[in-house]
């Protein structure tokens, strides 16, 4: 089973992505703030995948992404976001995002258990390591 931390503060969306995730496979650690996923991933736990919501009550999940990966942590991170602004999408994998779900499309990427693939997808090509390393998903590939 793959451990996956999801950063989401709303119970609505929380409640049907770890229902869906659940069911394909994935363990899950739900935190709602930036403060509960940092203290998770300072626990020690070896996550597979990373799902942040774009917009928290306490920052943004871009910037703990920067955090993340200006400490070396290597693990895919995927953003959660209603928007599909190119610029969003930009700002994504320009902070070391490995790619974007977008609000419509949560369900069905959980439910065909794409994240799985793409969790695979991302491991065989070494995890993220840098800008220079390797690539993460462009705007338009499907995870």
């Amino acid at each position: 089973m793959r451990k996956l931390l999801l950063l989401e503060d709303d119970i609505s969306l929380i409640d049907g992505l770890a229902y869906s995730l659940k069911k394909n496979g994935f363990d899950i650690e739900i935190a709602r703030t930036i403060k509960e996923a940092e203290r998770l991933i300072e626990r020690g736990t070896e996550f597979a995948l990373f799902l942040f919501d774009v917009t928290l009550p306490d920052g943004n999940g871009f910037t703990l992404c920067e955090k993340l990966r200006e400490s070396g942590n290597p693990v895919p991170i995927i953003f959660l976001t209603a928007s599909d602004e190119e610029t969003s999408v930009i700002r994504g994998l320009d902070c070391g995002g490995d790619g974007e779900l977008f609000a419509a499309s949560y369900k069905t990427h959980v439910r065909s258990r794409n994240l799985e693939a793409y969790v695979y997808r991302v491991s065989i090509r070494g995890g993220y390591t840098g800008r220079d390393g390797v690539l993460p998903a462009t705007a338009g590939e499907s995870l």
